[in-house]
């Protein structure tokens, strides 16, 4: 959405329909800009769900943070001139409204000020979810969804060449232990010819293979914790398997 400011003296923002939120918990707001004529934007202006006057102010031309109060905030550059912006805060009551305000200086708020109607910025992907980073957009229109799990995937071929004997490595914070996960895996797009490597639903680091449809090897080793980070890594090479948790003891599997 192009998002241009009038031509008055006011304050110029966009903002959303009313949010449902939980009291005391982190919030995390997002969205995608690109300077259209206007240097500099704020996020969560006058909102009282996240403190009456809290904003982050986005520097859209050097990329920073130009200033802010009572929220953190982050911005990362995107290709094309497009940054995503974030603010974070905890829920003062039990709804929410995101701002996007545009702004005539960093120093402060500056929202109020004489526009000159051409100046604006580029709006995508606005987002506002629990915790205290922004995940990946989920495109909804409107309608509030859960977040399922990010699985990020990259073609073998872009990888250097593997060969007979290779090792592969995750460092990785699972949100429960009690529950199966899959840290890293290398696949032909099939479950016949995989490693992967991650814990079992009792909190286990594991190490599978699986070639020509068939288990090779399932080792389980170390302890795998609820949200702390654990380095894990196998080795492969023939029949000869290794898992290695946390800098413990090896398993292996011949």
């Amino acid at each position: 959405t192009k998002y241009v400011e009038t031509a008055t003296s006011a304050a110029h923002f966009a903002q959303s329909g009313l949010l449902t939120v939980t009291s005391g918990v982190t919030y995390t707001g997002s969205v995608y800009l690109k300077s259209d004529g206007k240097r500099y934007v704020n996020l969560a202006e006058n909102t009282a769900t996240f403190g009456s006057g809290n904003y982050v102010c986005f520097d859209l031309q050097d990329g920073v943070i130009a200033s802010r109060r009572g929220l953190t905030g982050t911005i990362t550059a995107c290709p094309n001139g497009w940054y995503r912006c974030t603010y974070t805060g905890a829920a003062a009551s039990t709804s929410a409204q995101m701002f996007v305000v545009l702004s005539n200086g960093a120093a402060n708020r500056a929202h109020v000020y004489l526009g000159d109607g051409a100046s604006g910025v580029l709006i995508w992907g606005a987002q506002l979810e629990t915790g205290p980073v922004a995940t990946s957009p989920i495109i909804t229109y409107g309608a509030a969804v859960a977040r399922a799990a990010d699985v990020p995937t990259a073609l073998l071929n872009l990888f250097p060449s593997i060969g007979t004997a290779y090792t592969i490595f995750a460092k990785y914070k699972p949100q429960s232990a009690s529950v199966a996960t899959t840290a890293i895996r290398l696949d032909d797009t099939t479950a016949n010819e995989l490693v992967s490597l991650g814990n079992n639903a009792s909190g286990a680091g594991l190490a599978t293979v699986t070639d020509g449809g068939a288990a090779q090897a399932a080792i389980t080793s170390g302890t795998i914790t609820s949200a702390a980070y654990h380095p894990v890594a196998a080795s492969v090479e023939g029949n000869n398997v290794r898992l290695l948790v946390n800098g413990g003891a090896e398993g292996q599997d011949t």
